[in-house]
């Protein structure tokens, strides 16, 4: 599935208008969250009928994030790039996370 741009449209916006992350958009097109989107430039979506359920996490106690990683089977990448987060060994109790 692929959407064809005309209007200048932040790539937030686009992700967040077909369901996914801004990480997520720019991976299914080679890209960075930080290479500009063109006018007319073509861009791969993610299928609708593949995508799964978004799934959170609220941080406990002596959670890491490589073990709610290894608990919800998904990688530390995963889970750094669907929240942003800079430091994977700054979470805070409470936090929550998007696991999925």
């Amino acid at each position: 599935r692929h959407i064809l741009l005309s209007p200048v449209i932040p790539g937030g916006l686009i992700a967040k208008k077909y369901g996914m992350s801004m990480y997520t958009l720019a991976s299914l097109n080679g890209k960075s969250i930080y290479n500009t989107i063109y006018p007319g430039q073509k861009l791969k979506l993610a299928d609708p009928q593949h995508q799964t359920s978004k799934t959170y996490y609220k941080v406990k106690s002596g959670d890491t994030v490589s073990g709610i990683a290894a608990k919800y089977g998904t990688t530390v990448a995963k889970i750094k790039a669907l929240n942003s987060l800079k430091n994977v060994n700054l979470i805070y109790v409470g936090q929550t996370l998007r696991v999925k």
